[in-house]
């Protein structure tokens, strides 16, 4: 995977951990914009999608882990799978803006929980 790019992912993930998660909300980023959310505004469009694509990979692996292990499986590398889905996400959502508002109405915990998930999976073990 990219070092550059999982170091993003990483520093936003800590930014996320310097809050205690709300349960309660409907969402982690509210109206006066959170350290996490001024980092994902200061990201390029390549590096914000990375972040999304992580976050997407590891609900998945969270959600439906045999079904993402089946798709895993047929991709020759967790690298191939990651810049499909990638490019996927990028053609899915026609301007950066539609991807922000739809990631930043999910709750803080769950990216949290997805992320970790998707470091466990694309960088414990190899390809």
């Amino acid at each position: 995977m990219n070092n550059k790019n999982d170091n993003i992912v990483k520093e936003f993930k800590e930014l996320l951990l310097e809050k205690e998660a709300d349960l309660e909300s409907t969402a982690f980023f509210q109206p006066e914009k959170s350290a996490a959310e001024k980092f994902l505004n200061k990201l390029n469009y390549d590096e914000f999608f990375y972040v999304l694509n992580a976050w997407n990979i590891g609900r998945e692996i969270l959600n439906t882990p045999k079904g993402f292990k089946e798709r895993l499986a047929s991709y020759e590398t967790k690298g191939r799978l990651f810049n499909d889905d990638l490019e996927e996400l990028k053609r899915g959502f026609r301007h950066r803006s539609e991807a922000e508002w739809y990631f930043m109405e999910k709750k803080e915990f769950l990216i949290k929980e997805s992320l970790d998930h998707y470091f466990f999976i694309f960088t414990s073990f190899e390809d």
